[in-house]
Order: C-alpha cells, then sequence, then structure tokens
C-alpha cells in the first residue's frame, strides 16, 4: 500500500503543500511567520500513504481541546487540514468521513500530527491519519 506517483515537494507555502510531512517543523515555530499554525496534518486513504502524495479531500478532522473547545477542520484537495488559533494540549482528535468516524485512542499533546502519522508510526502511531 502507499504506492503513488508523488508530487514535488512544493515550497510555495499553500495549504496544499507537501502531504505527510511534519507541518510545524516549518510553520510552528517562528511568531513572525504568516503561516503559523497551532495544529496541522493530513489525512489519507492508505495508513502506509508515502509523502507528497494527495490525501483525502473533504473528511474532517474534529479536535477538542482540554478547556472544552471543539472545532472541525476540513480537509483539502491535498488532504492537509490545519489551525492558525491557539488551543489547550491535550486534544482529542477524531476523523469523520461519509458518516462515519474513527477516534484516536489517546489523547494529542502536540500540534504537529504529521511528526508521529508517518507511513511506518512514529511514538507509537499505527501509521498515517485514515479516514474511517
Amino acid at each position: 500500500g502507499g504506492r503513488c506517483e508523488p508530487r514535488p515537494a512544493s515550497q510555495d507555502n499553500t495549504s496544499l503543500m507537501m502531504p505527510g510531512r511534519a507541518c510545524l517543523g516549518c510553520h510552528g515555530e517562528d511568531p513572525s511567520d504568516r503561516g503559523l499554525l497551532t495544529v496541522a496534518g493530513t489525512v489519507f486513504a492508505d495508513v502506509r500513504q508515502e509523502d507528497d502524495c494527495p490525501g483525502v479531500d473533504g473528511a474532517e478532522v474534529e479536535l477538542t481541546d482540554a478547556a472544552g473547545r471543539r472545532v472541525r477542520l476540513p480537509t483539502n484537495l491535498a488532504g492537509n487540514f490545519y489551525l492558525r488559533t491557539p488551543v489547550v494540549f491535550p486534544l482529542r482528535a477524531r476523523v469523520i468521513a461519509g458518516g462515519r468516524v474513527r477516534a484516536m485512542e489517546d489523547d494529542v499533546e502536540h500540534g504537529d500530527c504529521n511528526a508521529c502519522h508517518t507511513a511506518s508510526g512514529e511514538a507509537d502511531a499505527p501509521g498515517r491519519i485514515v479516514r474511517p
């Protein structure tokens, strides 16, 4: 699983850039960066999808923060989702698509979803974030 014709990694700083790659490594550090994000990642159809392959368009990632605030983030044509506003960690996360839901078992301690949800899975993640 996970084979595609990866697109060249775009450096054009759009919401469609670099699906599958850790987002906050570049967009979470410098407060003067207009692309500063607090939570970001990619939803894929395959748990082993390679970087730079298109993800799932039209899903939603629902986050509930430790203060009880809930937000739904739509995925775009690249499968990417992101949030620019502050949240209180830890978060509860789930993916909603086609009337189905897949919830993350553990609380989310940081907003760089693709840092753990790699094709091989890091920090006990099973692999990519996938649609239900």
